[in-house]
């Protein structure tokens, strides 16, 4: 020990001065030597496997970090996703409200719609009753007064001179539908059948029945070819379904009873020819029969 300890205090050549001046320690010495040199090699190698173990130790710290950065990545992605989630949630819930809504809103529209529809049928339903009314009232009237009349029918010829009341038939033939209510032949709707049809042939000649002034003479839309006349007193008297280029009157033109003002035809919403002729009182359609018989005309 003494001998290895004084070696590392002198250089090399004074190690092999001491060998040669003290050659009965050499073998001390040489064994100490080697020893010296497998702890050298020893401690190089536990010194290697340190810094390797060092290096493996750092690499795992390395991917622990990144792993940590991975986790706290899907972390962040898990708490986004959760919240999207969230909020489509709320929306859908939004919508079931808005939906929920929106039947309360027109379940109480159908609501009134009906008790609207049927407060109308009610309505509907008296207004025919008090037109059944006013016609029964009118054709009473008509009745009264067609018994005082000196005046006798015209007949069903229709024209020629006026009676002593200066009224006239507005055409020949038979009656071919009545006024009042019916289901329309042409629309197949039930609605008020607003004056009484005479069906002579085709192109028979249609005649005022009774003095007044023409206020119209043209397309009536569903009357077909019309002339209205105003006959005085509130009284205005309609014919319908003149065939094409069948008026013969201008509006503003005065005509007398019995003056033929067109032709029978089919126009408008018509399924035959026919006269369409209508009595009105201010604008009101009245039934023609007991209007006319109160008249002493039979229609």
């Amino acid at each position: 020990g003494q001998l290895a300890a004084q070696l590392g205090r002198t250089s090399g050549d004074d190690v092999t001065t001491d060998i040669l001046t003290h050659p009965s320690d050499s073998g001390d010495l040489l064994y100490e030597l080697g020893a010296m040199s497998k702890l050298s090699e020893q401690s190089e190698g536990i010194y290697a496997q340190a810094s390797q173990d060092r290096g493996v130790a750092q690499g795992l710290a390395d991917k622990a970090d990144r792993a940590k950065q991975a986790l706290g990545d899907l972390a962040d992605a898990a708490q986004s996703k959760m919240q999207q989630a969230q909020g489509a949630a709320d929306a859908a819930q939004t919508a079931v409200d808005a939906q929920n809504d929106n039947e309360s809103r027109l379940e109480a529209q159908l609501t009134a719609l009906t008790s609207k529809q049927r407060g109308v049928e009610a309505d509907y339903r008296k207004g025919v009753a008090a037109e059944k009314a006013r016609q029964a009232r009118l054709a009473a009237a008509a009745a009264k007064a067609a018994a005082k009349a000196a005046a006798t029918s015209q007949g069903g010829t229709g024209g020629g001179s006026a009676n002593p009341a200066g009224w006239v038939r507005p055409a020949g033939g038979f009656q071919t539908s009545p006024y009042g209510y019916r289901v329309d032949p042409y629309t197949h709707v039930s609605a008020l059948h607003a004056g009484v049809d005479l069906a002579p042939a085709c192109y028979a000649p249609i005649y005022a029945a009774h003095d007044g002034t023409v206020t119209f003479a043209g397309n009536g839309g569903g009357y077909g070819n019309e002339v209205i006349l105003d006959n005085g007193g509130g009284i205005s008297t309609a014919y319908g379904h003149v065939v094409d280029g069948g008026i013969m009157v201008t509006a503003g033109q005065h005509v007398t009873a019995g003056q033929q003002i067109a032709k029978i035809g089919s126009t408008g919403w018509s399924t035959g020819c026919h006269l369409h002729f209508e009595t009105r009182i201010n604008g009101a359609a009245v039934d023609p029969v007991p209007f006319m018989a109160a008249r002493g005309i039979s229609v």
